[in-house]
């Protein structure tokens, strides 16, 4: 989804999705070895923005020809960790991960699909929490 794309990272005006798509495809095709290459895709979900079903097979339907080049894909689902500076990023239900992990695997069933547990959330030290508040703590030096 460009549109999407494009708001959460307001660098990545460039390329649309399919043209990125196309370039790791293009990539992927000049490396040997099909069978024994995995390719990693981690995907960030957050609570009412990119977790409903439409958004689960929107990225199957991207990442299904990607598994006609790569062989073998692995999606590393990340529910978003709570941050101060961004308080509308929500993290996804549980619920909500496991029906967009569902809705991923009915889609592309050859994709292999895990959710990263998180660690460290209620310590503000999760996965881009600590950066955050590392870079406050030098900033008030």
């Amino acid at each position: 989804n460009d549109h999407l794309s494009r708001q959460l990272v307001p660098t990545h005006s460039r390329y649309s999705v399919k043209e990125l798509r196309q370039f790791l495809i293009d990539a992927l095709s000049l490396r040997p070895a099909k069978r024994t290459r995995t390719l990693m895709i981690a995907a960030t979900l957050i609570a009412g923005v990119n977790d409903r079903d439409e958004d689960a097979a929107e990225l199957a339907a991207f990442v299904g020809p990607l598994v006609d080049v790569a062989g073998k894909v692995n999606i590393d689902l990340i529910p978003v960790n709570a941050v101060d500076h961004a308080p509308h990023f929500r993290r996804p239900s549980e619920a909500r991960v496991r029906r967009f992990l569902q809705v991923l695997r009915q889609v592309e069933p050859r994709i292999y699909v895990a959710v990263r547990t998180t660690r460290g959330d209620d310590e503000n030290a999760a996965c881009g929490q600590l950066l955050i508040s590392s870079k406050a703590r030098l900033q008030k030096r």
